[in-house]
């Protein structure tokens, strides 16, 4: 799995690296934060994405799918974005570098698992970013299951998706022995929006916990990360929210920021427990488990233009959209 051409792009800190390199880096440095050489997240990580009613996540996972089904060029979308700036590291890292810097990420399939929106507003969405859903639909590259009906038991739903799951498959496998340029690698991109409505549905917390580990179990061996977003101030929802961390591998928080009126909110990056090397049940951020203070914090603002929904991040390139010159930096 490859995402880092996005906020996703988390490279722990690896506080031997800036000073190995602080000869070549003097000019960076006046710029950019230390350089790092830790892994990104493992095949099969899970995102855990949350917003409140104050400021929605929604234009994030409008980024995830749109960045699926239309990937970037690599020369264009190397580092930019990234939360800690790996673009000057992976250009001097030939060892160490990503399958993004190889040529760039394929295309990938993209399953939607629709709770809060429609596969009308998806279509409508992405069309302003040139994604035409129908010949997606066409071509196999996107799939639409609605969650919304709370009548449908959990478990039928679970059958459905893992049905989807496979055909998907069985179609990417087709695709990567008719071409070199899809990697085999790169499983299926799975949203769950939004988790929490699930709950509010009426279906119990029992089981959509355990429907979420049957989801990922499934997509664990395909190399798909699973984003959910959605959990707000409810104790249900603290209590869903804390089980979903302990399984998760990122945690993508976004959150209002006071009165600043020329920004969208501010978006948080901070490692779960799953991808620390700590107990699962150790969640209190002095634990270490919830580390996000200080630069991993930034503002954001989201212009939903006619160009398509754009996402710039304060002292960044911008990480969504048509491309061009940056109007976020």
């Amino acid at each position: 799995m490859a995402i880092s051409d996005s906020l996703l792009s988390f490279i722990k800190a690896d506080p031997t690296s800036s000073s190995s390199l602080a000869s070549d880096d003097a000019a960076d440095s006046r710029r950019t934060t230390p350089l790092t050489t830790a892994p990104q997240l493992p095949p099969g990580a899970s995102i855990l994405l949350t917003d409140s009613l104050a400021v929605s996540a929604q234009p994030w996972l409008v980024h995830f799918v749109s960045r699926a089904l239309r990937p970037p060029p690599s020369q264009q979308h190397l580092g930019s974005g990234s939360l800690n700036h790996a673009r000057p590291h992976a250009a001097r890292d030939a060892k160490g570098e990503s399958m993004m810097m190889r040529g760039g990420q394929g295309k990938r399939k993209v399953i939607v698992l629709g709770v809060r929106e429609r596969e009308e507003w998806w279509t409508g969405v992405l069309k302003k970013s040139g994604i035409q859903l129908a010949t997606e639909k066409t071509s196999g590259h996107f799939h639409y299951l609605s969650l919304s009906d709370p009548a449908n038991p959990l478990v039928e739903s679970f059958a459905r998706i893992r049905e989807t799951l496979s055909l998907s498959t069985s179609a990417a496998a087709t695709v990567d022995r008719e071409s070199e340029s899809e990697s085999a690698e790169v499983g299926p991109l799975v949203v769950l929006d939004d988790v929490s409505a699930l709950a509010w549905m009426g279906h119990d917390l029992r089981d959509v916990l355990r429907f979420w580990n049957g989801l990922r179990s499934l997509l664990e061996p395909h190399y798909a990360p699973a984003p959910a977003s959605g959990i707000e101030e409810d104790p249900a929802d603290t209590y869903l929210f804390r089980a979903l961390l302990q399984r998760s591998d990122l945690w993508l928080q976004v959150e209002p920021l006071g009165g600043a009126s020329s920004t969208s909110g501010e978006i948080s990056v901070h490692l779960a427990p799953s991808y620390l090397p700590i107990p699962p049940f150790a969640i209190d951020p002095s634990c270490g488990a919830l580390n996000a203070s200080g630069p991993l914090a930034r503002p954001f603002w989201v212009d939903e233009g006619a160009g398509g929904v754009e996402i710039g991040v304060k002292g960044r390139e911008r990480i969504g959209g048509g491309g061009g010159a940056s109007k976020w930096a």
